[in-house]
C-alpha cells in the first residue's frame, strides 16, 4: 500500500507531487496558463507575420541563452562587487544608528537595472543608428537624442533613488532617537 495512499508519502499523493515538482499543482497549472496566455498574445502580435515566426523563435532563444549564460553571470559578479565596495563605504559613513538600519544597495540596484534595460531597448537608437524600415513600419519619424534622453532618465533614476534613501534614513534616525515607552 506505499504509494497508493493519496495523501501518504508516496508519488501518488499531494505531498508526492509536491516533493516532486517542489510546488502544488495549482502553481503548475497557472504557471501552464501564464505560457498559454503568452503564446496567444505572441500568435496575436505576431500572427500577420507568417515568415517571421521562425526569426521570432530564434530571438526569443538566443534572448533566454544570453540572459542565462552571459546576462545572470554578469549582474550576479556586478552585485558582489557591489556588496564588497558597499560594506566597507558604510561603516565608514555609519555615523549613527540610522544608516546601520536601512540597507542601500537595493537603492542603487534598482535604478542601474532600469537604466541598464533601457540601454539594451534603445541601444541602436542611443548609439544613433535608425533601425531599417523603422518609419515605414511604425510611421513615426527617428527622434533626435535618445542618448540624451536615457542619460536624463538614468539620472533622475538615480536621484529619486537617492531622496527616498535619505527620506528613509532620517525616518530610521528619528525613531532611533525616541525612547521606548516603558
Amino acid at each position: 500500500m506505499s504509494g497508493s495512499d493519496p495523501n501518504g508519502p508516496g508519488p501518488a499523493g499531494p505531498r508526492g507531487f509536491r516533493r516532486f515538482y517542489g510546488a502544488t499543482p495549482a502553481h503548475l497549472l497557472l504557471h501552464l496558463a501564464g505560457i498559454a496566455l503568452c503564446a496567444w498574445a505572441l500568435k496575436e502580435v505576431f500572427g500577420h507575420y507568417h515568415e517571421v515566426w521562425g526569426n521570432l523563435l530564434i530571438w526569443l532563444v538566443a534572448g533566454a541563452l544570453l540572459n542565462d549564460f552571459v546576462a545572470l553571470p554578469l549582474y550576479v559578479g556586478i552585485d558582489r562587487l557591489a556588496r564588497r565596495l558597499w560594506r566597507p563605504a558604510r561603516q565608514r559613513l555609519a555615523r549613527g544608528p540610522a544608516t546601520a538600519l536601512v540597507p542601500g544597495r537595493g537603492h542603487v540596484r534598482v535604478p542601474v537595472a532600469m537604466s541598464a534595460a533601457l540601454l539594451l531597448v534603445y541601444l541602436p537608437n542611443i548609439l544613433g543608428k535608425e533601425p531599417r524600415g523603422h518609419q515605414l513600419s511604425t510611421g513615426l519619424a527617428e527622434q533626435p537624442d535618445f542618448a540624451g534622453r536615457w542619460l536624463l532618465i538614468t539620472a533622475g533614476l538615480l536621484l529619486a533613488s537617492l531622496v527616498i534613501y535619505l527620506v528613509r534614513v532620517r525616518v530610521a534616525a528619528s525613531g532611533a532617537r525616541r525612547p521606548s515607552p516603558r
